[in-house]
This record gives structure tokens, sequence and C-alpha cells, in this order.
């Protein structure tokens, strides 16, 4: 599972993420971390440096583990 999960982020990792529809992002930004991991790297490097983006993305990272957390604890 580990390897398919890989390959499937490396194939998604070799388009831009505009050609994806707004269920796609959703995905590629929550359940698969591939936004996380390559998308907003490469937009911070080519379209600029965003402070308020940065800070977005902790806040998200943040909020994502509280839930995990509470889920967690909870036996969800």
């Amino acid at each position: 599972i580990a390897d398919t999960i890989g390959s499937a982020m490396m194939l998604v990792s070799n388009y831009p993420p505009v050609i994806f529809n707004t269920i796609a992002k959703i995905l590629l930004f929550t359940i698969i971390p591939c936004g996380f991991m390559i998308f907003l790297p490469a937009e911070s490097i080519f379209l600029g440096f965003s402070i308020w983006g940065i800070v977005a993305m902790l806040g998200f990272a943040l909020l994502v583990t509280i839930l995990a957390f509470i889920l967690f604890k909870n036996n969800f």
C-alpha cells in the first residue's frame, strides 16, 4: 500500500495544481498531503513568498493535529 501511495503522489506531483478541479484539490491538500509537500513549496518559490500563506499552512497543520489528537483520544 505504501508503494502505491508513493507512486500516486509522484504521478500527481508532475502536474500543476491549476489543472485539478476543486474536489481534487481538497483531496490533495487534506486527505492526501501532496499539496503541502509538493505544490505549496513550489508555488512559494516560483510565485513569491507569502508570510500569510505560511501562517495559513501552519494554522491548518495545527488544526489537523488537534483534530487527530481529539479523535485518537476518543477512540475513533
